[in-house]
């Protein structure tokens, strides 16, 4: 199906004068420059045929992609000369080398060479009938390369690109003259000999009769990785049969897949087309990635945001990959972002091995299962605590949290074979992360402590992502229904180990004023592995150097400091009971590691708690902003449902909202979100209601409605005008939770 979709997409832009694509039997060439003769053969000059490009505030001479006779020129191919094009070297016997290239000049090649250019072209002169044609080959019969040595150094000025020839005074290239190109195109059949003729026969694409192509040309290039340099300038095939023991029936090279040179060509072109935009192609490590659809949409223009991260070319693109991602997150609809859902859309992607090329990954999708998929990772992804300017974790993002560092950044040159396509495949289907993302982010976190803050670059950033990472995993592969917030009632062990390690971390570091290695950098790997061996001493040593000399901060808000930090140490200690698991196996420690992370976010919460006025304490430990809020959080504690304290989510429009409590279900349309109404003690009570006005309209223009809407339903406990005690808040949200045979009586005040 590769095949077949790359030609359709060819099709589709070869009617586009902005397509820039060549037709059959032609290509798209870096011209650097143009050999100026006269109507009579004789030599005017060589110049440079460049253009202006202005990159910023400078600019730049760059060559310019014109299309000409024939395909590319693989190196090392032998003497092959062009058609009204070439080389210095094939135009004018002129050797023309790179600066600082290392190369040992041949000169005995390059005069084969023009040669054999020179002899092509008179061969052609009465075939072709064209006088500027004639005129190229007079030129070519008088040409003395050893009389002209000096246009060699301006020619290497221009770089080691290819020319045209141009007659003097006269509206365009010699190739471009309509009797050569009639020529040129009555010749290809695939062969430029009698006795070389292809066979005719079915293509194996289209099923009409064409001569069969010995090799599928154009060549492929522009496939990254490391060892792809014969990818990226000769190119490769993706068809290819170069050893006897993949040919049968005395079919020999691609005639052992039988696909006519004009379907070749197309395909070939179309996915060359595919890798010169750098829109349509992102490469992570050896692995590179081309995406089209079968029609323009606009998610064509915007994929390249949800997997890499190339820098956006265009002002607001970024700004407009982020708001698309949030609406994804929130299942809100993007159609009018990316295009109608029902159009198919596919995903290639390509590795380099040598001359040839490995298809890593294949997906044929539309454009609604793709944003549905898109919007189901980023929802798994989802954490509270990001940091500020933190951006929705990309693909190369994600695989870049298993790899170690370069230069404060992960180095994608170490990318584990195979592991890009398995994560893309995983977050465009929807099937389980691969086991091998879960091990490479655990074995990162233990060799850094977690993230090693002196030689990552946004260190904050990267440790978020990580812990999102381990989530997602959790929950889409384990089921193991981990929330975006702490959860103080967490029924796995590892989880409230995880906790107890970052609150004797957070103890340590608000004890001491500098701390030259903490403990969780020099013990996280073995306390993961043995939390049951390693924390009752890191706790007996917190107990006589850490707790007692913390300080009330700040002490009319959350009184003594020590007190709150055994609070939460006997809290956890309370969820532990009496034993601690003595190992972890690798899902245990993602446990772990998420439940550090989580308690140590709310922890350092605490200086924002107080700004937002958080003063009451739930008895699941969190510190919230009311009495009430204190009531709701209690009452779901009761009937033994997981709650998340004003999570920040986006809302249909404006900034980012904190809805009080937000039950997670494993649909949107089955998330409870759960607001407390009441009265304003330090704002303007009428300013707090237009402040509620605006979030409540948000809540429906979202779908979240009190009846249940397509994103979740919005249970609303307004105390502005009653009171609420126990059983009538039971009462109002334990139906929608499914814990309708927890009810109590209901109070007179409902």
């Amino acid at each position: 199906m590769i095949i077949p979709e790359l030609i359709n997409y060819f099709d589709r832009i070869e009617g586009d004068p902005a397509g820039g694509i060549a037709p059959f039997g032609w290509s798209r060439q870096k011209v650097a420059f143009k050999v100026v003769i006269e109507p009579d053969g004789a030599f005017v000059a060589v110049q440079d045929a460049r253009i202006e490009e202005t990159i910023g505030k400078k600019t730049y001479a760059k060559p310019a992609l014109l299309t000409v006779p024939g395909q590319s020129k693989p190196s090392g191919s032998g003497i092959n000369p062009g058609f009204l094009w070439d080389n210095a070297s094939y135009m004018l016997g002129l050797l023309v080398e790179a600066k600082d290239s290392g190369k040992k000049a041949d000169t005995a090649r390059v005069r084969r060479s023009f040669e054999a250019f020179r002899e092509r072209h008179l061969a052609l002169e009465s075939k072709v009938g064209d006088e500027h044609f004639s005129a190229v080959c007079r030129f070519l019969r008088s040409w003395d390369p050893a009389a002209h040595a000096a246009e060699a150094e301006a020619l290497a000025a221009l770089g080691t690109y290819f020319g045209v020839f141009e007659i003097r005074g006269q509206v365009g290239f010699v190739h471009e003259r309509p009797r050569v190109k009639a020529y040129w195109n009555a010749t290809l059949d695939g062969s430029s000999s009698d006795d070389d003729r292809p066979p005719v026969a079915p293509s194996l694409i289209s099923g009409e009769p064409q001569p069969l192509a010995r090799l599928h040309e154009p060549k492929i290039k522009g496939v990254g990785g490391a060892q792809a340099a014969r990818a990226q300038a000769a190119g490769a095939a993706i068809v290819s049969f170069n050893r006897s023991a993949f040919e049968s029936y005395g079919k020999s090279q691609s005639y052992n897949a039988p696909i006519g040179v004009r379907d070749a060509f197309r395909y070939c072109t179309a996915l060359n087309h595919l890798l010169e935009q750098r829109s349509r192609k992102v490469s992570i490590g050896d692995d590179t990635f081309v995406f089209w659809a079968e029609c323009p949409v606009p998610m064509e223009g915007l994929f390249e945001g949800f997997f890499g991260d190339a820098a956006p070319e265009e002002p607001g693109r970024a700004e407009k990959i982020r708001e698309v991602l949030d609406r994804l997150r929130q299942g809100l609809d993007t159609s009018r972002e990316l295009g109608e859902s029902g159009t198919a859309f596919f995903i290639l992607g390509l590795s380099p091995n040598a001359a040839r090329l490995q298809v890593r990954f294949w997906l044929k999708s539309t454009v609604g299962d793709l944003a549905e998929r898109l919007g189901e990772h980023h929802a798994a992804l989802g954490l509270d605590g990001a940091p500020e300017g933190y951006r929705i974790p990309s693909i190369r993002d994600i695989v870049g949290e298993t790899l170690p560092l370069k230069d404060g950044r992960p180095d994608h040159e170490k990318a584990d074979k195979g592991l890009v396509a398995a994560v893309t495949r995983a977050v465009l289907t929807g099937a389980p992360y691969p086991d091998r993302l879960l091990a490479g982010v655990i074995g990162r976190v233990r060799a850094e402590g977690f993230v090693d803050s002196d030689k990552r670059l946004y260190a904050e950033h990267a440790r978020h992502r990580r812990a999102s990472i381990i989530k997602a995993i959790l929950n889409r592969n384990e089921g193991a229904n981990m929330d975006i917030a702490v959860n103080c009632i967490h029924s796995d062990k590892a989880y409230h180990c995880g906790r107890l390690l970052a609150t004797v971390d957070f103890a340590q570091l608000k004890a001491m004023e500098k701390v030259n290695s903490t403990v969780v950098r020099r013990n996280l790997g073995g306390i993961m592995s043995s939390p049951g061996l390693v924390l009752p001493r890191i706790l007996k040593t917190a107990e006589v150097a850490y707790f007692p000399k913390l300080h009330p901060d700040p002490p009319k808000r959350l009184g003594d400091l020590e007190q709150f930090v055994r609070d939460e140490v006997r809290a956890i200690a309370c969820q532990l009971g009496d034993t601690l698991p003595t190992s972890l196996d690798l899902r245990q420690q993602g446990v772990f590691l998420l439940g550090f992370y989580q308690q140590s976010d709310a922890l350092e919460d605490i200086g924002r708690q107080v700004d937002r006025d958080r003063r009451f304490r739930t008895k699941r430990g969190e510190w919230v902003a009311s009495r009430g809020e204190v009531r709701v959080a209690d009452c779901l504690l009761k009937i033994g449902v997981s709650y998340a304290y004003e999570p920040r989510v986006m809302l249909a429009e404006g900034p980012d909202r904190y809805p009080d409590f937000v039950v997670f279900g494993a649909t949107k349309a089955s998330t409870v979100f759960i607001e407390y109404v009441g009265g304003a003690r330090n704002d303007d009570q009428a300013d707090y209601n237009d402040r509620w006005t605006i979030k409540h309209a948000q809540y429906l223009k979202t779908d979240i409605t009190p009846e249940g809407g397509a994103n979740g339903r919005l249970i609303v406990i307004d105390a502005r005008e009653r009171t609420w005690d126990d059983a009538s808040i039971l009462h109002a949200i334990a139906p929608a939770l499914g814990k309708a045979n927890a009810l109590p009586e209901q109070s007179d005040d409902e």
